[in-house]
C-alpha cells in the first residue's frame, strides 16, 4: 500500500503537473511546531485511553485481529517488522496521501469540510480494526490540524510515528 499510495500522488498529481514532493508537505518546519508536536502527542495518547476506556465500559472491547495476531506470534522479528511498519512506513505514506494530498485537495472547500472528508477516509482505511475506528478519525483531525498550521506534513509523521510505536509496543507487551 505504501508503494502504491505514493506512487499514485506523484503519477496522479505531481508528475502531470510538474510539481515538487513540497506540494504535498514534505518539506521542513518551522522548529517552533517542536511545542506542538510534544503536547500533540501527548493529547492523542490521552484521548486514545479514553476512547479504550469508555470502549470498555460500553461493553464494546478493544482486541482486534492485528493485535491478536501480533501476540500469537510473537518473536523478535515479527515485532521489529510490525514496529517499522506501524511506526515509519504507514506514517510517512498515509501522512503524504491523506494529509498532503487529500487534505490539501479537499481544503478548496475549507479547512473542517476537508478535515471531516479526509478524517473518516484515513478512519474507513484502517478497518476491520473496529476498536480503534474512533481514534483513527480523532488522530485523522489531529493530523490535519498539525498540517494546517506548519505547512509541512513531517510534524504529523513524527506524532503518527510515534503513537503508533507506543501503540504497537503496547500491543505486544499486553
Amino acid at each position: 500500500m505504501a508503494i502504491l499510495f505514493t506512487l499514485g500522488v506523484y503519477v496522479v498529481a505531481l508528475k502531470p503537473n510538474h510539481l515538487s514532493w513540497k506540494e504535498v508537505g514534505l518539506k521542513a518546519f518551522p522548529p517552533r511546531a517542536w511545542i506542538s508536536i510534544v503536547w500533540l502527542t501527548l493529547l492523542l495518547i490521552i484521548i486514545s485511553i479514553m476512547a479504550v476506556l469508555a470502549m470498555e465500559l460500553l461493553g464494546i472491547g478493544t482486541s482486534n485481529k492485528k493485535t491478536e495476531s501480533l501476540q500469537s506470534r510473537l518473536t523478535v522479528m515479527n515485532f521489529m517488522i510490525g514496529f517499522i511498519s506501524a511506526s515509519i512506513v504507514s506514517p510517512v505514506y498515509e501522512e503524504i496521501f491523506y494529509r498532503g494530498f487529500l487534505y490539501r485537495w479537499f481544503r478548496r472547500w475549507g479547512v473542517l469540510p476537508a478535515t471531516l472528508i479526509s478524517s473518516v477516509l484515513f478512519t474507513l482505511a484502517h478497518l476491520p480494526t473496529y476498536n480503534t475506528l474512533l481514534v483513527n478519525f480523532i488522530s485523522g483531525g489531529i493530523l490535519c490540524w498539525v498540517y494546517e498550521k506548519t505547512g509541512s506534513v513531517v510534524p504529523g509523521m513524527i506524532i503518527h510515528g510515534v503513537f503508533n510505536g507506543i501503540a504497537i509496543t503496547l500491543a505486544a507487551l499486553a
